[in-house]
C-alpha cells in the first residue's frame, strides 16, 4: 500500500513539473536596453523639486489621446508632470500609426536604482502562438483580448533628462525623453529581434518559436527564423554576418557586429542617419519623429501575420 502512495506522489510531481515546463516553454522575456554611452549626459547630483509630484508609490494611469495605449505608472518621486507629458505625448503619436483592437498597455516606473550604465530596460514578454511563432504580449492579446500582459519601460532618473515641458524643474536637461519613449515603445510593438542570452548559448526568448520580427531579419543567406532548431554556433554566425530587415515590401541594413550582443543585434537600424530606431544615436538632445521605415513594420499587427508566417 505505501508503495502504491509514493507511486502516486511520484505521478503527480511528474506531472506539476510536465505543466512548470510547458509554461516555461511557452513565454520568454527580452530586456531592449539603451546604454549610456560618453555622449548621454547624466544628471548632477540635486533633489528634484517636488512640487506637485507625490513622494509615495501609488500607482497611477495615463490613456492616449484616442485610448488606444494605457500606460500605469509608480507615481513616485521621479515621475514627474513632464516625465507624464512627455509619456502620453509618445503614445498619442504612436496611437496615429497603428491599428489594433485591444489597446496597448505597459507599465512605467522610473527609478534611482537602475544599472547606471543604463539609460531605459523595457521587459517584453513573447508568448507561443504557433509551434514555431511568438508574439510580443501586445501583439498576442489582439487575437487573445483576455491574455495578461506584462511589459515594463524602466527609465534611469539620474539620466540629464529634456522633458520638454517647462514647469517641470526636475527635468530640463538634455537627453530627449521623449524621443526615448517613442524609441522603447516601438520595442514593446514587437520592434527587435526576440534573440536572448542563455546560461552558456543563445536562443529564441519562446523555445524554438521566433517572433516576427525574426522572420524578417535576413543575412543575404537565410532569415533569422530559419534557425529555430539550429545549434548555438549557428546562431552565432548569422549575427556574424550583414544583417537586414527584408521582406517584398522594404529592405533596410540593421546596426551589425561580428558577434551576437545582447541588447543590439537584430533589432536597431543601421540607415547611417540618425533617426528614431537607429544605433547609435549621436545627437541624443534632438526630437525624433517616428521615421518612415519604422511604421512598414509595426503599424498593422493585422498585416504583420501574414508573414508567417
Amino acid at each position: 500500500m505505501k508503495a502504491r502512495y509514493i507511486l502516486f506522489f511520484m505521478s503527480l510531481l511528474y506531472c506539476q513539473i510536465l505543466i512548470s515546463q510547458n509554461i516555461d516553454n511557452n513565454t520568454g522575456v527580452v530586456y531592449y536596453v539603451d546604454s549610456i554611452s560618453a555622449n548621454v549626459p547624466l544628471k548632477k547630483t540635486k533633489p528634484i523639486a517636488s512640487k506637485g509630484v507625490s513622494k509615495t508609490s501609488e500607482n497611477g494611469t495615463i490613456s492616449s489621446r484616442l485610448g488606444k495605449f494605457i500606460a500605469s505608472y509608480s507615481d513616485n518621486y521621479f515621475m514627474t508632470d513632464g516625465v507624464k507629458h512627455c509619456l502620453k505625448l509618445a503614445m498619442d503619436i504612436w496611437e496615429e500609426k497603428i491599428k489594433i483592437q485591444v489597446p496597448v498597455s505597459f507599465y512605467v516606473h522610473v527609478s534611482e536604482n537602475m544599472d547606471p550604465n543604463v539609460s531605459i530596460s523595457t521587459q517584453v514578454t513573447y508568448r507561443r502562438k504557433s509551434k514555431d511563432l511568438s508574439l510580443p504580449d501586445n501583439m498576442y492579446i489582439q487575437e487573445y483580448p483576455f491574455s495578461e500582459v506584462n511589459d515594463t519601460i524602466k527609465i534611469n532618473a539620474m539620466v540629464d533628462w529634456n522633458s520638454s515641458w517647462q514647469y517641470d524643474d526636475g527635468y530640463n536637461g538634455t537627453y530627449c525623453l521623449l524621443s526615448g519613449f517613442l524609441r522603447h515603445i516601438a520595442h514593446i510593438l514587437g520592434f527587435g529581434s526576440s534573440v536572448v542570452n542563455r546560461a552558456s548559448t543563445i536562443g529564441f526568448a519562446v523555445n524554438r518559436a521566433p517572433s516576427v520580427f525574426d522572420r524578417l531579419i535576413y543575412n543575404g543567406e537565410q532569415y533569422l527564423y530559419e534557425l529555430k532548431n539550429a545549434s548555438n554556433q549557428a546562431l552565432e554566425s548569422f549575427f556574424s554576418k550583414d544583417i537586414r530587415i527584408k521582406c517584398d515590401d522594404f529592405n533596410y541594413d540593421m546596426y551589425d557586429t561580428d558577434r551576437f550582443i545582447s541588447g543590439r543585434s537584430g533589432i536597431y537600424f543601421s540607415l547611417g542617419y540618425d533617426n528614431l530606431l537607429e544605433y547609435p544615436i549621436h545627437d541624443v538632445t534632438r526630437m525624433f519623429t517616428i521615421n518612415h521605415e519604422s511604421p512598414e513594420y509595426p503599424p498593422n499587427f493585422g498585416r504583420l501575420t501574414q508573414y508567417n508566417l
